[in-house]
């Protein structure tokens, strides 16, 4: 659920203030706690996973809230499409487009006015605070902060396509608040959310995508013996790069390599029966990739 609150006078302020929380979408609790994705011999051959939801308040500060949910394909005017398609192959690779974008939509009339909005995420992880939409001459400043109201980022002054990328933990209320800076007008604030962790181990080949600033796509793996893997990347489209970060199951750093394109990626030696993760984070520019393994 997510409730409006309007037109509380504090200290000279308007706040007009929304709480969100991403976990009372309208998808079943099995469905939302997925943290893992695995893909078997005995799993069909296209599977679409429903775990992903568009929220927007669109119009004017006091307008309604539209749910969106789907498992095909449509088109949403922000970061990413709003769909999560998993499909295994012969060749035992996966394919995933999109992720979760929320979307947030207001309007500061005057200087004094603050827009706050109780955000609680699902899945510990990077999340993108980002502007879209705002008039040309019309700037305005983004500030986060914990439950305890301390401040933990801010970006001022900033326009379309700026904002905060933070790690964020799960099931915590963070504060945002959207605020004045050269004259009103009104925005539009996406989030993008952080990924699902998904199992590979039984993979040669991963399909998935970049979409939001400093964005990290997780993966676990677990090889059958122990050798040497090389993970490698292909169909990055030229404009895009990326970097590649191999952690143990405690999450200390094995190995890595930045500003990667095609051809390039990391080989390391693993153990069978154990834990790894992997991490494709975004360096410049957004697109999807192809992850190779063997």
């Amino acid at each position: 659920m997510i409730t409006v609150f309007f037109a509380a006078l504090l200290m000279g302020a308007v706040f007009n203030w929304k709480t969100i929380s991403t976990s009372d979408r309208e998808t079943s609790k099995d469905e939302r706690e997925k943290t893992e994705v695995q893909i078997d011999d005995n799993q069909s051959k296209n599977a679409v996973i429903e775990d992903n939801v568009k929220d927007e308040l669109s119009g004017s500060i006091d307008s309604g809230v539209n749910r969106l949910k789907t498992t095909g394909e449509i088109t949403i005017d922000s970061i990413s499409d709003a769909k999560l398609v998993i499909d295994k192959n012969e060749e035992n690779s996966i394919r995933f487009e999109g992720g979760t974008i929320d979307q947030f939509n207001g309007a500061i009339k005057d200087e004094e006015q603050v827009d706050s909005y109780d955000f609680v995420p699902d899945i510990d992880g990077v999340y993108r605070f980002e502007f879209a939409n705002i008039p040309n001459s019309i700037y305005h400043s983004l500030f986060v902060y914990n439950s305890g109201y301390e401040e933990i980022a801010s970006s001022t002054c900033i326009k379309n396509g700026s904002g905060i990328s933070i790690n964020l933990n799960a099931n915590e209320t963070y504060h945002v608040a959207v605020k004045q800076s050269i004259d009103a007008g009104s925005y539009d604030l996406l989030v993008g959310c952080q990924k699902e962790i998904v199992d590979i181990s039984k993979c040669t080949s991963v399909t998935d995508a970049i979409q939001f600033t400093q964005q990290r796509n997780v993966y676990s793996f677990v090889a059958d013996e122990s050798r040497d893997i090389i993970f490698t990347f292909s169909n990055i489209p030229d404009y895009v790069g990326v970097n590649l970060y191999i952690y143990n199951s405690d999450y200390e750093e094995l190995n890595y390599k930045t500003g990667i394109g095609n051809d390039s990626g990391v080989t390391i030696t693993v153990s069978g029966g154990v834990l790894y993760y992997i991490v494709v984070e975004q360096n410049w520019n957004y697109g999807s990739y192809n992850l190779n393994i063997r």
